[in-house]
């Protein structure tokens, strides 16, 4: 578990499976957006946990101290103070891309599969 201090720019972060993150946010607000993988969030004295997807994100009011977990080996995340320049149709919009491209490769990955076993089927 690291513990760390936002700064008032857009910050992204890679967490690794397990990994627990705690920010303090101070006086900002912020929304911390999923751009890959699963994680849970939560903020000191919030009524209810989050589990947020890719393009999912969430917000979370200032000076309470926000904890975030990836649920998956490997997540990415985005927090930004609230007012950044950038909208969210803008921060969903790179979110979609990110999620494209995996879909992308998944999809070749099971064309691969698909064609080995053909040919195995064949050659027997």
């Amino acid at each position: 578990m690291s513990n760390q201090h936002l700064s008032g720019e857009p910050s992204r972060l890679r967490l690794k499976a397990r990994s627990i993150e705690v920010f303090a946010p101070h006086r900002t607000s912020y929304e911390v957006m999923a751009l890959e993988g699963v994680i849970w969030a939560t903020c000191e004295g919030g009524a209810r946990d989050y589990i947020l997807r890719a393009g999912d994100c969430v917000f979370f009011p200032a000076g309470r101290t926000v904890i975030v977990e990836s649920l998956v080996p490997s997540a990415l995340i985005e927090i930004n103070p609230i007012g950044d320049q950038r909208s969210t149709v803008d921060r969903l919009r790179e979110a979609l891309r990110h999620a494209r491209g995996r879909l992308v490769a998944a999809l070749q990955r099971i064309a691969l599969l698909r064609r080995s076993r053909e040919t195995a089927t064949v050659s027997r």
